[in-house]
């Protein structure tokens, strides 16, 4: 399933679709919104805003300080400036976190949302972290019985194999942990395949049709991208999910 609605003023969001009955709503700003990084006053005030016109309270969201790992964290209580390092928050839906927020340049937004407890979860998954989906999965059947094939995944935009150039000793040890197809190699230089390698892991964890939703975030002007844009200028996008005030 390929799905991706623009929502907001002057086209600073995407909304991508989870399924089931109570989905929170899960959004990623454009590159249109400005730099929603952490660690920067400007920054902080700017996502603030972002999340507020989404709908979002600000006062409410979870974040974490991303270190392009494979962890993942249970969010317990609001954290808007972060403060734990991890690549995964997940959040039983029922207590003061109403939503969570992290940042992408290039990696993969994974969304998470339990049909059957409510529970949802947001990765950040990069090529250091593809595999972070199976420890949420674990992390979410240990602390709210969730079982994979209640839960709707939705993978966001990120980087493509058109543009994601790697060389040949990484491609090889991707290759070897998610498959064959999550490397291409069109003209002979390895590539990795982000879409590929995490709809492979979701089926051997029993995750039902997991929804692709956009396209390369290097080839697309709409987008931050971090091997498009450069170190020193590259747009870090805000993802988010969770539920508005508005309902």
């Amino acid at each position: 399933m390929n799905a991706l609605d623009t929502t907001g003023a002057r086209s600073e969001a995407l909304r991508l679709p989870l399924r089931g009955s109570g989905a929170p709503t899960a959004v990623i700003s454009l590159a249109a919104a400005g730099d929603m990084g952490f660690g920067d006053d400007g920054n902080r005030s700017r996502r603030r805003a972002w999340l507020a016109a989404r709908g979002f309270d600000p006062d409410a969201a979870a974040s974490a300080d991303l270190i392009h790992s494979r962890t993942v964290l249970e969010a317990t209580e609001p954290s808007s400036r972060g403060g734990r390092e991890g690549d995964g928050l997940v959040t039983g839906g029922a207590g003061p976190v109403r939503s969570i927020v992290m940042t992408v340049a290039d990696c993969m937004p994974i969304f998470v949302f339990d049909r059957g407890s409510g529970a949802f979860g947001l990765l950040h998954s990069g090529w250091k972290g593809t595999g972070i989906l199976a420890e949420a999965v674990r992390l979410m059947r240990r602390l709210y019985g969730s079982r994979p094939e209640s839960l709707s995944v939705t993978f966001g935009p990120c980087i493509g194999p058109c543009c994601y150039v790697v060389d040949e000793d990484r491609a090889r040890a991707f290759e070897a942990e998610f498959g064959a197809a999550a490397v291409d190699r069109p003209d002979g230089r390895p590539r990795l395949n982000l879409v590929a390698a995490n709809r492979a892991l979701a089926d051997s964890l029993g995750i039902v049709e997991p929804t692709v939703a956009g396209g390369c975030t290097c080839c697309d002007g709409r987008y931050g991208s971090f091997r498009r844009q450069g170190p020193a200028a590259f747009t870090r996008m805000a993802v988010a999910i969770g539920y508005p005030e508005a309902g």
